[in-house]
């Protein structure tokens, strides 16, 4: 199936927020900066900018969903809880009105309220080939730099109102991406950034200043992980 390359329309974007009271749908994230619309049926696989195949999340939980840790069957789960919600609708299961994942895919949502039939414990959704989220140890490593980078910025006494979620906008300004969808060949370019906003925080200089290391290497973490 052809992907979906299209702009999701202003209009399509407001009734999301909407939907979701401009905040994250799983942990309640409301700095508008941080919220992302993510495609429930992946726009690589023709997903479409259809309000049922839309939801609001912030780039953290996005990055989860992506990643596997929140399965597609609590993604699905929620977005009808949020449907329900905005049409004054009880969650009441229809027998016409079930959806049944006897595979790893889903090709689409065709309800108004949702009963999950799976033997599986959970969905995950296979992480795009040629990006980050397809390499375990650059992942793992690209996550350690970016829970590093957390780590220091909420130790600058300057800091007000912290937001682990707001480096995950940073990168995809930066990357134009998610970031654990930056192509596998921009990892060096992705690590790097990191590392230097890592140093540049007070404690990064502070630690510097005093020869202590902020970080450990690519090939060092791996040595570390084994």
């Amino acid at each position: 199936m052809e992907a979906n390359n299209k702009a999701i329309p202003k209009k399509i974007q407001k009734l999301i927020y909407q939907e979701a009271g401009s905040c994250c749908s799983f942990c309640g994230e409301n700095n508008v900066d941080a919220l992302e619309i993510h495609h429930i049926h992946s726009r690589a696989d023709g997903g479409s900018n259809e309000p049922e195949n839309l939801f609001l999340v912030c780039s953290n939980c996005h990055s989860k969903i992506t990643g596997g840790s929140i399965s597609v069957h609590e993604v699905y789960r929620a977005k009808m809880k949020l449907r329900s919600r905005a049409k004054g609708i009880r969650e009441s299961p229809s027998p016409s009105n079930v959806i049944r994942f006897d595979r790893s895919i889903n090709t689409g949502i065709v309800a108004n309220n949702l009963r999950i039939s799976t033997s599986a414990k959970s969905l995950k959704m296979q992480p795009p080939a040629g990006t980050i989220a397809a390499d375990r140890d650059r992942r793992n490593y690209i996550k350690h730099l970016i829970d590093r980078y957390n780590e220091f910025k909420k130790a600058d006494v300057n800091v007000k109102d912290f937001h682990y979620s707001v480096i995950y906008r940073i990168i995809k300004r930066e990357f134009k991406c998610n970031w654990d969808c930056v192509p596998i060949e921009k990892f060096p370019n992705l690590a790097e950034y990191l590392q230097r906003r890592i140093d540049g925080t007070i404690l990064g200089k502070n630690r510097r200043s005093k020869s202590q290391r902020n970080y450990s290497s690519f090939e060092e973490y791996l040595t570390s992980s084994t």
